[in-house]
């Protein structure tokens, strides 16, 4: 997911960049998507994006820093969510602001 970050919200708290990558109609996503009864153990979900061919991040989703219900919990007091709705909450190291390789 490219989820178009808003600098400006993620910078409102120390930790919690989740303001920022929230906005409506603010990312985009594909051209795959898995529905929840397929996806498995939510705790274990691998993630990995390549650019180029070259890996740049590897991670499961068992190191997130909150659970999936808090996640939901907390973007549900600023966002109203519907079915469907696609939560970006940050990013394995290795992309992101604080990386220092361009993609080409």
């Amino acid at each position: 997911m490219n989820e178009g970050t808003i600098r400006d919200w993620v910078r409102h708290a120390k930790f919690n960049v989740t303001q920022g990558k929230n906005f409506g109609s603010s990312g985009a996503v594909g051209p795959w998507i898995v529905p929840t009864g397929e996806a498995g153990d939510f705790t274990t979900l691998h993630v990995t994006t390549r650019v180029n061919g070259e890996r740049r991040q590897h991670d499961t989703t068992a190191n997130l820093t909150f659970p999936f219900d808090a996640l939901i919990a907390y973007v549900s007091t600023f966002a109203e969510l519907v079915p469907g709705d696609v939560i970006a909450t940050g990013t394995p190291t290795g992309a992101g602001a604080g990386s220092t390789r361009r993609a080409i």
